[in-house]
């Protein structure tokens, strides 16, 4: 389970980071990303999700800080607890979400499944909207 969690560490430091082909090492080609409702299929899928997130967040808002953490999930799996701090317009939000890994036989990511606690989406949602920010 430690190589797991250790693999974990460094999906969560990669996607911190922006550090793509880090995070393409992990992923199992057949890997799914769950998110939002939608769902990501592959690699190459999954990476342009994230990137694309990731230069929404560079482009419109004036700062943003990245935490993470990581624990033991179900089956062998693992939690990544992220927390964003995100700051536009002299307004401030923490956000905070989750990403279930599963691991295949070979120890690579094979599927991502976000999870946002209770009342945090409206949050960025209404964060955005006082920021005069929208997201599509």
């Amino acid at each position: 389970m430690s190589a797991r969690l250790d693999d974990a560490r460094r999906f969560a430091r990669s996607l911190d980071e922006e550090d793509y082909e880090t995070t393409r090492s992990l992923l199992s080609p057949a890997c799914v990303y769950e998110i939002g409702g939608r769902r990501h299929d592959g690699v190459e899928a999954i990476l342009a999700s994230y990137r694309a997130a990731a230069d929404w967040v560079n482009a419109n808002l004036d700062s943003v800080r990245y935490e993470s953490s990581v624990r033991a999930g179900a089956d062998g799996g693992a939690v990544v607890d992220f927390v964003d701090h995100l700051e536009h317009g002299g307004r401030r939000l923490t956000h905070r979400c989750e990403q279930h890994l599963a691991f295949d036989g070979a120890g690579r990511i094979v599927s991502i499944r976000h999870v946002d606690p209770p009342g945090e989406a409206e949050a960025v949602r209404r964060f955005l909207d006082e920021a005069g920010l929208s997201r599509s």
